[in-house]
């Protein structure tokens, strides 16, 4: 693999210079409909994410990049990772725990931008049948890139959350998992991150099948 050359035909993508191993990462998953990242903490799973949207925002494949995070973590997307590493224009929001008229008002004026929508929310939201809601009108919205951040957030198959994160995980165009830790328990802690990502990686749609074979 030349990285040289994967850097310089994609070096409108990257605002910040990434290193050999994010490159590759990058290069590997740049038009993929479904990635995983599990690199160690601080390898940065978060800059080869924002690249990725970056990329596939100037081909025009996306219009919002849609994190979901666990509570603070969500903050630092949109706070640090994205303005340090965004190479395109973007208008973002950041979820604060409020759905009230003002915080609304701000999801809908960054939906009605023409530059790269970044919307982020905390994972813990979504038990909240409105916030699920909000989350919904957006995918139906746009052309997403949808990113689930520490994605063992999903690793319990009969969490309510979980279950509608797979529920869902047909509507966006695009879908990557982060984390460095994807097994903590067990190893049926992969069945729903990598479902979320596409039934096809497991070809076994029935967690207790999978758990029957596996486990």
């Amino acid at each position: 693999m030349n990285l040289e050359k994967i850097y310089k035909d994609y070096k409108s993508v990257f605002k910040t210079k990434p290193f050999d191993h994010q490159l590759e990462a990058f290069d590997k998953s740049k038009d993929s409909p479904f990635f995983g990242l599990f690199f160690e903490q601080g390898c940065g799973k978060t800059k080869v994410t924002i690249d990725n949207a970056s990329y596939l925002y100037q081909k025009g494949q996306i219009e919002a990049l849609v994190i979901i995070a666990p509570n603070g973590v969500h903050t630092n997307w949109t706070v640090d990772e994205v303005p340090i590493h965004c190479s395109v224009d973007f208008d973002s929001f950041c979820w604060i725990g409020k759905r009230t008229k003002k915080e609304l008002d701000k999801i809908k004026k960054v939906n009605e931008s023409k530059k790269l929508k970044v919307f982020s929310f905390n994972i813990e939201a979504f038990v909240s049948k409105q916030n699920q809601q909000i989350l919904l009108d957006i995918l139906a919205k746009n052309r997403c890139l949808m990113v689930i951040d520490e994605s063992q957030g999903i690793k319990n198959a009969s969490a309510g959350r979980t279950k509608f994160f797979l529920s869902i995980s047909n509507r966006p165009d695009y879908k990557r998992i982060l984390t460095g830790t994807p097994v903590t328990t067990g190893v049926e802690n992969l069945f729903p991150q990598l479902n979320f990502l596409s039934p096809k990686i497991l070809n076994m749609g029935n967690f207790y099948a999978f758990k029957a074979r596996y486990c």
